[in-house]
């Protein structure tokens, strides 16, 4: 989504010519086979561990990090292949969005008109929300600073990142839609005068 907004807003005259089937196609493959690999690294060295205790995984979903804590055998190896390929996919696609947006934010600077400014900016301030509410949790459960400590953060942010991103997604988006804000100021209108 970034490299679309900055072909829209960057190079509007040639967002056609850019913007074909054939390279949306390329980018969305890049993104599922570096998801798939990263996931099939893991998964291949992760069924050679040993499972000796329990098998009861204190995480809400099954992930490489809470499946390790059960592992018998040394998952130092698997540990920093975890890190290394998780912090290479969520930081490079971050370093590609904020170039992205670096861009973008140059070329809004060089409107001269303020509400052109405004709406260029508005139409690019819903993803950024969403961008920075999913890399920080991404990068926060990469960092997790509180490997020994008794309240497991890494769950509450997983459990954030799963459900309220997801369930931000449709209000961030819509408030940008004058239909829906109109809707809203009816229903709000509505409300006050029934009180």
């Amino acid at each position: 989504m970034s490299f679309d907004r900055y072909v829209a807003i960057c190079h509007p005259l040639r967002y056609g010519t850019i913007m074909k089937p054939k390279l949306c196609l390329k980018l969305i493959l890049c993104s599922w086979i570096g998801g798939f690999l990263d996931t099939i690294a893991q998964t291949i060295l992760t069924f050679r561990l040993p499972f000796c205790g329990s098998n009861i995984i204190d995480h809400y979903f099954c992930d490489v990090a809470p499946l390790l804590k059960l592992a018998c055998g040394d998952t130092y190896l698997i540990g920093m292949l975890d890190l290394i390929l998780a912090s290479s996919l969520v930081l490079g696609s971050l370093l590609f969005s904020m170039v992205s947006y670096s861009c973008i934010i140059f070329a809004i600077t060089k409107i001269s008109s303020v509400a052109g400014q405004k709406k260029t900016f508005s139409t690019c301030a819903s993803h950024l929300t969403v961008v920075f509410i999913v890399y920080g949790s991404c990068i926060f459960m990469c960092i997790n600073p509180s490997k020994n400590s008794k309240i497991d953060s890494t769950k509450i942010v997983a459990l954030l990142n799963s459900i309220l991103t997801p369930l931000l997604n449709p209000f961030i988006y819509s408030f940008r839609n004058k239909n829906f804000k109109d809707a809203l100021k009816r229903t709000i209108k509505k409300k006050t005068f029934i009180q």
